[in-house]
């Protein structure tokens, strides 16, 4: 039985939510989450103001890209953007933390490479636009244990976003919570297709 690629996503979403939990704010009483979706046929990326108006829209589109932004206190706080390829060989889990100047401080990513059965975990400091590694740690997806030497020369090559202006959904960043919530969703076109 085969599953949608959105169906991986959620549920790959879902399990990569304990591995961030530790590097979301803890103001949940202060924290709100958006969801935001790549329409890659129409050149489209919409957002909505929750996971269950995302699930409850009918026209959504399935999508090989998801990104979570969480505010806190109406601040952008992390952007979490996943990716999972067409076949579902790989799924890509980047969680940037964003600083309170509003610039991107941290990426921490999880790369899972399912034929090899290894999840990769990256760490990059991000400072005037810049990436630097901090640290790589390759283990297997079925043990957990560490893997030594493991290389792949296509994961060096991914990129990393290194200023908040540079997601292709931006232009939606800086939508208000309420008009959000008021209309639904709000889509526009990938920054990419300029």
């Amino acid at each position: 039985m085969r599953i949608s690629i959105a169906v991986l996503l959620v549920l790959c979403a879902a399990s990569f939510a304990n591995w961030t939990r530790e590097l979301t704010p803890q103001y949940k009483h202060e924290q709100e989450e958006v969801v935001v979706l790549n329409n890659a046929k129409l050149g489209l990326w919409c957002i909505y103001p929750s996971e269950a108006r995302w699930k409850s829209d009918s026209e959504a589109p399935p999508t090989a890209s998801v990104a979570t932004l969480t505010t806190v206190g109406g601040i952008l706080a992390t952007i979490q953007l996943n990716e999972v390829d067409e076949a579902a060989d790989y799924m890509i889990f980047n969680h940037y933390m964003i600083g309170p100047d509003g610039e991107l401080q941290k990426l921490k990513r999880r790369v899972n490479f399912l034929p090899n059965d290894t999840a990769t975990t990256e760490e990059y400091a991000i400072r005037n636009g810049k990436a630097f590694k901090q640290g790589r740690v390759v283990r297997s997806l079925t043990t957990g244990k560490e893997i030594a030497n493991q290389q792949h020369d296509w994961l060096s090559k991914l990129p990393v976003i290194t200023r908040v202006r540079d997601f292709p959904f931006a232009s939606l960043l800086n939508i208000k919570h309420e008009k959000l919530v008021e209309k639904g969703k709000i889509c526009t076109e990938s920054s990419e297709n300029h």
